[in-house]
């Protein structure tokens, strides 16, 4: 659940994924993000057919390319089937680049580490370079995708996973909660200004990078059309605790005892904006933006449920104990949300005594997880988006 930061690199959307990133830079995000697997594996078969429909190259190599990787494990199996894949329609020696851009202080030292076999990767998987030890070559450029990444017109393929709803900038505070999601409309109007400004211009960046012919396959974090997201999936029969909700009441607990002051709790705001289909559609359908002239065009969008796997193992009886759950679960929202609640708190207050706030923060929603675990799972939402990159 990579963040992805915006050109501006004062805004506190960089600033919140450079802290994300720094804490995360041993490979424990793949480890604590069990369900980002799940998610790409979800992808798999509209992977497949994006790829059937990409021509392959004849003398030259083929480009693949990652945005938003963090580490790299959690799409490495897909990686290693795009590659295959290709190989399958070309021959067994094609080049093939992989190309994996994120933030200039993303852990690339864990990506390189993973993608050469020298760190453990869960359900006993190996990098694509153990099946492809030659002719496969692993590039990182460290460059925001607000920007472009790849010379113009190199990239054969491309794919993002649960990056692209961080905003570059946050628009404006969020009263009472700390995400748009819960909102009141007018503040969601807001966020959804800025998020679609910044749809536009990563989609405009893909598309000069694009091959005439490429496909990009992305799962973009979404509320689809039963008003469900991440964290809150109950219409679908998810778990009913609300994610978003139980975690602006626990900071407000934190705020109402004096733990953090009031300013700290308004300036706690998730720099997000998950999108409904007709948001991701817009810039691919209107005639006058960038991304459209320059050729993108969409080819397929539909959205799906991923269910926790915490959640899924606690009803199959995997648990020792409710308390074990809880343990094993909330791993995964610390990895992409600790940064937001470091970066709410003054910086008045040493380094010390703001981790310690935050942990007490987690203390509690591991408490409350352990209270009532059938109520609790991060069920993703996504829209699962396919374009194509036509003659300008």
């Amino acid at each position: 659940m990579a963040a992805a930061s915006a050109a501006d690199s004062s805004s506190f959307a960089e600033k919140s994924s450079i802290k994300s990133r720094t804490m995360l830079g041993d490979g424990s995000y793949t480890l604590a993000t069990k369900g980002c697997f799940d998610v790409i594996a979800n992808a798999m078969d509209i992977a497949d057919s994006a790829l059937d429909a990409v021509e392959m190259p004849s003398g030259r190599h083929f480009v693949l390319a990652d945005y938003g990787t963090a580490d790299g494990g959690t799409s490495i199996d897909l990686v290693s089937r795009v590659i295959g894949k290709v190989r399958e329609r070309t021959s067994a020696d094609q080049e093939v680049i992989v190309l994996y851009e994120d933030i200039p202080t993303n852990p690339f030292g864990p990506l390189f580490q993973m993608t050469q076999g020298m760190l453990a990767l869960p359900g006993g998987r190996t990098s694509f370079l153990a099946k492809h030890p030659t002719g496969v070559f692993v590039h990182a450029v460290g460059t925001s995708f607000y920007r472009q990444c790849a010379p113009t017109g190199t990239v054969d393929f491309g794919m993002s996973f649960t990056a692209m709803h961080w905003t570059s900038a946050v628009p404006c505070p969020i009263p009472g909660t700390l995400h748009s999601v819960m909102a009141p409309e007018e503040v969601r109007a807001r966020y959804a200004a800025q998020s679609g400004a910044d749809w536009a211009k990563i989609l405009e960046q893909r598309a000069k990078e694009m091959r005439p012919g490429a496909r990009l396959i992305m799962a973009n974090f979404c509320v689809d059309d039963k008003g469900c997201y991440l964290g809150y999936t109950t219409p679908h029969g998810g778990p009913s605790a609300n994610m978003h909700g139980l975690f602006a009441k626990h900071w407000a607990e934190l705020r109402d005892s004096g733990r953090i002051t009031a300013e700290e709790f308004d300036a706690t705001n998730f720099p997000q904006h998950y999108r409904t289909v007709d948001e991701f559609k817009a810039p691919l359908e209107d005639e006058t933006s960038a991304a459209h002239r320059l050729g993108l065009r969409l080819e397929t969008i539909e959205t799906r449920r991923t269910p926790c796997p915490f959640a899924t193992a606690w009803a199959n009886g995997e648990y020792s104990s409710p308390e074990a759950f809880a343990k094993d679960y909330v791993p995964t929202l610390r990895s992409w949300s600790t940064s937001v609640f470091v970066s709410g708190l003054s910086e008045s207050r040493p380094v010390e005594e703001r981790n310690a706030i935050v942990e007490e923060f987690w203390g509690k929603y591991e408490a409350a997880a352990a209270a009532d675990p059938a109520a609790h799972g991060m069920d993703y939402i996504h829209a699962f988006i396919v374009v194509r990159k036509e003659s300008a």
